[in-house]
């Protein structure tokens, strides 16, 4: 979301992620932002936080969301990780913003009968925010990729804006990865030039800014790894291979061949 913002013209004053990994490439991303690394649990959130009260227009962000994740075992009520978007409400109590937008999985909305939304909701509006949320779709905003989240906009002392109204053009996963060269198991560089023109208006959009490719790199498969994807022709999946080749996943997309005019599939939850 932070990018998106900054697209739209707001400065992006402070940030703060657990992880240092993740953070080391935000701060390569975001110059300009002052990070904060740590787990907000154990933060002094009014050292942190307090100097911006009053100054801020919106505070973004989403709490971590392990434990309504689709990827393994749900707690939801039993699990304490799904409490800690209360530190989220904490931040907007403390800083005051006019807006806040959160973000997280869809089952933020719906686990355990609705009971977190509920929570959520009359934490906020007990300190004056009026809430619009639901789910969206990123492939329904020009994104090439299945991505829902549950949004959550907040508006202080007045109505809050509107989710925003799908867009008509559809991307699809061609549309986005046409330019890259082919590579086999195990070749690439994390840092390469293009190797042919942009063929879409996704492509140029993704180049703008940047005359380099990153990351085009393809895992090292093993080598009977490489014997069932052998198996899989265009368009198909698991669903072709031998019972002697299928193996447990709680990715329904895994041993999926890409198809060319559709878009990708995303089983992932955390950004």
């Amino acid at each position: 979301m932070s990018l998106g913002f900054e697209q739209e013209g707001f400065d992006v004053v402070l940030a703060n992620e657990y992880d240092e990994s993740i953070a080391n490439a935000y701060r390569v991303n975001h110059k300009n932002t002052k990070m904060v690394v740590g787990d907000i649990t154990q933060l002094d959130l009014e050292k942190t936080f307090g100097d911006f009260q009053g100054k801020i227009d919106v505070i973004i962000g989403g709490p971590p969301c392990q434990g309504f994740s689709q990827k393994g075992q749900r707690k939801t009520i039993h699990d304490e990780r799904n409490f800690l978007f209360k530190y989220y409400v904490k931040v907007v109590e403390l800083v005051k913003p006019r807006y806040f937008v959160m973000e997280n999985v869809p089952n933020l909305l719906t686990a355990e009968g609705g009971f977190f939304r509920q929570e959520i909701q009359t934490l906020f509006n007990s300190m004056g925010y009026q809430l619009n949320m639901g789910v969206l779709n990123a492939s329904d905003y020009g994104v090439p990729q299945n991505r829902r989240r549950a949004v959550i906009i907040g508006k202080r002392d007045s109505e809050a804006p509107q989710l925003p109204v799908p867009c008509i053009k559809f991307v699809n996963i061609w549309d986005a990865i046409s330019d890259l060269a082919y590579l086999n198991s195990g070749e690439g560089e994390e840092e390469q030039a293009y190797s042919t023109d942009p063929e879409s208006d996704y492509q140029k959009e993704m180049r703008r800014d940047s005359g380099k490719l990153f990351n085009h790199v393809v895992t090292k498969h093993s080598k009977l790894a490489l014997e069932r994807l052998a198996m899989i022709p265009p368009n198909a999946g698991k669903e072709v291979l031998p019972k002697e080749h299928l193996t447990k996943s709680i990715y329904s997309g895994t041993w999926t061949r890409m198809r060319k005019d559709e878009i990708s599939v995303n089983y992932n939850h955390k950004i």
